[in-house]
């Protein structure tokens, strides 16, 4: 048995819609038609015994898809949005879909916090650990793509860029913005005071 998920609607059974029905009535869709000539309607059933709709919103309330050969933008605009037009059924369809739709999935974990405190935590661990402070390091080189040793009043202004910089960014940058909002690299800047080496933090 056919359900509505297999008709389709068609409005407009003039020169070109006529023929085009009768084609699709012809290779095994069912069709219900609607046009404003009563004459052209009567035409249609006549010679292929297909469904006439009273108007626009029944067609839309026995099929699941909708044709339009509709000679004028005034006769599309009359047919959607006309007294019982096919935007009655749409807006209805619409709206019964909105009531089950399930809410948005959040963006983030939300231990997302705790998570991270544990990751960042358990990375501390690696560096002061003999066993682990090279596997930890070459980490943490993976998410720097450049460092940039600036002289800046006397001291060493470190510029680093890459996800690294992101993540330390994500804490430092506004709620409600991104970290890599407008840039296709993040920076951060840290200025080093006296005695820095950069052998020190085996960068």
């Amino acid at each position: 048995m056919k359900t509505r998920k297999d008709k389709i609607g068609f409005i407009g059974l003039g020169t070109m819609g006529a023929p085009m029905a009768t084609y699709l009535i012809k290779t095994g869709w069912d069709v219900i038609a609607f046009d404003i000539d009563k004459a052209k309607c009567s035409s249609l059933r006549e010679s292929t015994n297909c469904v006439i709709a009273r108007s626009p919103e029944e067609v839309m309330n026995l099929a699941s898809r909708l044709i339009t050969i509709l000679p004028t933008s005034d006769h599309v605009e009359e047919v959607l949005f006309g007294k019982h037009g096919a935007s009655t059924e749409i807006q209805s369809a619409i709206t019964e879909k909105l009531k089950v739709t399930p809410a948005p999935t959040p963006r983030l974990h939300p231990n997302f916090s705790l998570i991270y405190k544990n990751k960042v935590a358990n990375l501390i661990d690696a560096l002061n650990n003999d066993d682990t402070i090279s596997e930890a390091n070459e980490a943490i080189r993976q998410l720097i793509e450049t460092i940039r040793l600036v002289p800046f009043n006397g001291r060493l202004k470190i510029e680093l860029f890459g996800e690294l910089a992101a993540l330390l960014n994500l804490g430092m940058a506004p709620k409600n913005e991104h970290p890599l909002d407008n840039s296709k690299r993040v920076q951060v800047t840290v200025v080093a005071g006296a005695g820095f080496e950069p052998a020190t933090f085996r960068l």
